[in-house]
C-alpha cells in the first residue's frame, strides 16, 4: 500500500474545511457585488443621457425662439419680404443656379443677396451666437433673398428642407437630419422656421439657421459622471451622428460597440450591456408638437452614453477583488504555514543534514549544511540547528587538519625530491674535494679547490635561506618591518648585487625611475628580495649581451615596479604553475640562454618568494611573456593595508 505522509493529510484537511468553503463564500459575494455596481452604473448613465437629450431638446427650443423673435416676428423682415413678389422661372432659376458658384462679388445677383439690409441683420446675429455658422432668408417662392454667405445655389425651393417648412404654405417648424453641410462646410443641425406676415398671418419667406453641431453641443451642459463616457448622437435607425465631438464620415447604419447587436435605441429609454463588455444608456430628444406658436415636425434622435465597465466598475471591483485577495491571501497563508511547519521545520532539514553526512562519508570535505539552511530565523534557533552547527565546525576541523597534513606531505615529498639532488651533489663535491685536497701542496690547486668548495657551500646556504622564507613558522616570513622606502635606492642596491652577474654575462642592466619618485611605505629587505629575485631571474633567462631593464612609476595611488628580460619566454603550459613552490619549469634547455650556467635548474623558489613578499604588503605580481621575452610587474599601495599599518614595526 502506497504510504501518505501525515503532511498530505494535514493539508487536504485544510483544504476541505477551511479553503474551500471560504473560497466559495468570496466568489458568490464577488458576483453579486458586480451585479449591483453594473446595475447602479446603468442607472446612472440613464440618468445623465436623459439630461443631455433635455438640454439639446431646450436649446433647440431656444434657438427656435431667437430666430423668431429676431426674424419672424420683426415687422422691417415682413415688409422687405412683402415686397418680394417676383418670382424667375424654372428656366431663368436654373441658369442662375449653374453660375452662382462662379459670380463675382461684385455680380448683381450675388450682391442682391449678401448685400441687402436684412443679410446685415442676419450678419448681427451670426456675430451675437458664434455657433450659428449660416443663415439664410428665402421669399414665398424658394428663392434666396438674404444670406450670410455664399451659398451653393440660389434656388431653394427644390430642397427637402424649403418644402417641409413652407408644408404647403401653411408653415411649420422643421429640423432635418443631421448633416454636412456643403456651403458652410461644417456638420449641422439646420433650424427651418417659416416667416409670416405680422397683418395677414400668410407665410411670406423661410428662415434657415445652420447652426455647427460641434461647437452648439461644446455648449451644452455636461453631465456629471465619475467615469469616462463616450457620447453618441444617434438617429431611430441607429445611425451615429455624433461620436465625441467627430462626426461621421458618411450616414450608415453603424454599431455602437463591436459585436454582434446593433444599438437598440427604439422602445424607452434604459441601459444595457453590450457583449464587448461596455454599458451604454439612452435618452430620446423628441421635439415638441408647437414650437413658438408654429407646428413642429423633426426627427427623434437619441443620445447615447457609453462607459467601458471596466472603468465604471473599477472601483467596485477593486473591492471585491481586494476582498477575495485578502480571503485568497489567508487561505494561501494557512496552507503555506502547514506545509512550513512540516517541510521546514523537520523534514527538510534533516533530509539535508543526512545528505550532507553522506557527501562528507564518500570523501566531499567542502560540503557544509550552513550555505543550504534556510527560514532558520522564522523557525527560530532549536536543537537541530545546533547539531548542524557542530556539523559544519566538526567537518571545517577536518578539513583544515586534511589541507595541513596534505600540504606538509606535499612539501615534504618536494623538499625529499629537490634536496635528494641539489644538497647531494654540492655535498660529495665538498667531501671529493677535500679528499683530494688533503694530499696535494699545490697552492694554486689548494686556493681553486677552496674557491670551488666555498661556491658549492654558497649553494647550499641559498636553498636552505629560501626555503626558510616560505617557512610558515619562520618569523621572517610574515612579519612586516615597515619604514619609508626610497625606490631609487632601492633599485640601486639591487643593481649592485646583481651587477657581477650582469657582467658575467656581457649584459646591460637599465634602471629607469623619475627622479621625484614618492617614499612609500613597506618592509625594505622584502621588497628588494622580491625586485632581486626577479632581476636575477630574468639576467638568468636572457642571453649573453640582452638587456635586463628595470623601470619602477608610480600609477594613481600605487607603485608599479617592472622587470623586463629578453629571453625566450615561458611555455603556455608552465604559466599557470610559474609561482608554485619548487617548479622550476617543464623544458630544461629553456632554463639559460647564455653560456654561463647554462641549462642550470633552479630550486623554484625565487616566484614563490616573490608573490609571497608582494602579497603581504597588500599588492599583486603579475606577468606578460611572448617569444621575444617576459616582463614581471610588481603592484604596491604606496601605504601599506590599515590592518597591517595598524600593527606596523619600525
Amino acid at each position: 500500500m502506497r504510504r501518505v505522509s501525515i503532511r498530505t493529510k494535514l493539508v487536504l484537511l485544510l483544504v476541505t474545511v477551511a479553503a474551500l468553503p471560504m473560497l466559495v463564500a468570496l466568489l458568490i459575494f464577488t458576483a453579486r457585488s458586480r451585479s449591483l455596481g453594473t446595475e447602479s452604473v446603468g442607472q446612472t448613465l440613464t440618468a445623465a443621457a436623459r439630461a443631455r437629450a433635455l438640454a439639446f431638446q431646450l436649446n433647440l427650443v431656444g434657438e427656435a425662439d431667437k430666430l423668431q423673435v429676431a426674424l419672424a416676428h420683426d415687422t422691417a423682415v415682413h415688409r422687405f419680404l412683402d415686397k418680394r413678389h417676383y418670382q424667375r422661372s424654372m428656366e431663368e432659376l436654373k441658369i442662375l443656379d449653374e453660375r452662382w458658384p462662379t459670380l463675382a462679388r461684385n455680380h448683381p445677383s450675388l450682391s442682391g443677396v449678401l448685400d441687402t439690409p436684412l443679410s446685415r441683420q442676419l450678419h448681427l446675429l451670426q456675430e451675437d451666437d458664434p455657433s450659428l455658422a449660416e443663415i439664410m432668408v428665402t421669399d414665398r417662392f424658394g428663392q434666396l433673398v438674404a444670406s450670410t454667405g455664399r451659398t451653393t445655389d440660389f434656388y431653394q425651393g427644390d430642397e427637402e428642407w424649403w418644402q417641409w417648412a413652407w408644408n404647403g404654405g401653411e408653415g411649420q417648424v422643421y429640423v432635418p437630419p443631421i448633416g454636412y453641410d456643403e456651403s458652410s462646410r461644417v456638420w449641422s443641425v439646420d433650424l427651418c422656421v417659416p416667416i409670416r406676415h405680422a397683418e395677414t398671418g400668410e407665410v411670406v419667406g423661410i428662415v434657415k439657421a445652420v447652426i455647427d453641431l460641434s461647437s452648439w453641443l461644446h455648449r451644452l451642459p455636461v453631465e456629471i459622471v465619475p467615469w469616462p463616457t463616450t457620447a453618441l448622437l444617434v438617429q431611430r435607425d441607429g445611425t451615429v451622428l455624433y461620436r465625441q465631438g467627430m462626426m461621421t464620415a458618411e450616414s450608415q447604419p453603424s454599431s455602437l460597440l463591436k459585436g454582434p447587436r446593433p444599438i437598440i435605441v427604439n422602445g424607452p429609454d434604459t441601459w444595457r450591456v453590450s457583449p464587448n463588455g461596455c454599458i451604454y444608456a439612452t435618452g430620446t430628444i423628441s421635439l415638441p408638437e408647437n414650437m413658438g406658436g408654429e407646428k413642429a415636425e423633426g426627427i427623434d434622435w437619441v443620445v447615447v452614453l457609453c462607459a467601458s465597465s471596466a472603468e465604471a466598475l473599477a472601483e467596485v471591483h477593486g473591492l471585491s477583488m481586494t476582498i477575495l485577495l485578502i480571503g485568497l491571501i489567508a487561505i494561501v497563508l494557512i496552507l503555506a504555514i502547514a506545509l512550513y511547519l512540516s517541510e521546514y521545520g523537520v523534514t527538510r532539514r534533516v533530509r539535508l543534514l543526512a545528505q550532507t553526512a553522506r557527501e562528507v562519508a564518500q570523501g566531499d570535505l567542502s560540503r557544509r549544511i550552513a550555505p543550504h539552511w534556510k527560514h532558520k530565523k522564522l523557525t527560530g534557533f532549536d536543537e537541530i540547528d545546533a547539531l548542524a552547527a557542530d556539523f559544519d565546525t566538526m567537518i571545517g576541523e577536518i578539513q583544515r587538519s586534511y589541507d595541513t597534513i596534505k600540504t606538509a606531505n606535499d612539501l615534504k615529498a618536494n623538499f625529499i625530491r629537490i634536496a635528494g639532488h641539489e644538497f647531494r651533489t654540492p655535498v660529495s663535491y665538498i667531501l671529493g674535494m677535500t679528499r683530494l685536497l688533503r694530499d696535494t701542496h699545490d697552492a694554486d690547486r689548494l686556493l681553486h679547490g677552496v674557491q670551488m668548495m666555498g661556491a658549492k657551500a654558497k649553494r647550499l646556504d641559498d636553498i636552505t635561506q629560501a626555503m626558510f622564507k616560505l617557512m610558515p613558522e619562520a618569523p621572517y616570513a610574515h612579519a612586516m618591518q615597515y619604514s619609508d622606502v626610497a625606490i631609487k635606492e632601492l633599485l640601486e642596491e639591487v643593481y649592485l648585487d646583481s651587477f657581477p652577474f650582469v657582467e658575467r654575462r656581457h649584459q646591460k642592466l637599465v634602471v629607469n625611475i623619475s627622479s621625484d619618485f614618492p617614499l612609500i611605505r613597506a618592509d625594505h629587505y622584502k621588497l628588494r628580495d622580491a625586485v632581486e629575485n626577479l632581476v636575477m631571474n630574468a639576467v638568468k633567462f636572457s642571453p649573453d649581451g640582452a638587456t635586463v631593464a628595470i623601470k619602477a612609476r608610480r600609477e594613481g595611488d600605487n607603485v608599479v615596479i617592472e622587470v623586463t628580460d629578453e629571453g625566450v619566454g615561458i611555455l603556455p603550459a608552465d604559466q599557470p604553475h610559474i609561482f608554485e613552490p619548487f617548479f622550476s619549469g617543464s623544458d630544461v634547455m629553456k632554463h639559460s640562454t647564455g653560456e654561463a650556467d647554462f641549462q642550470k635548474r633552479g630550486l623554484g623558489l625565487g616566484l614563490t618568494v616573490v608573490r609571497h613578499f608582494v602579497v603581504l604588503h597588500g599588492g599583486k605580481v603579475t606577468f606578460t611573456t611572448s617569444s621575444a621575452g617576459s616582463t614581471f610587474r610588481i603592484e604596491l599601495p604606496l601605504s601599506p593595508p590599515p590592518s597591517q599599518a595598524a600593527g606596523e614595526v619600525e
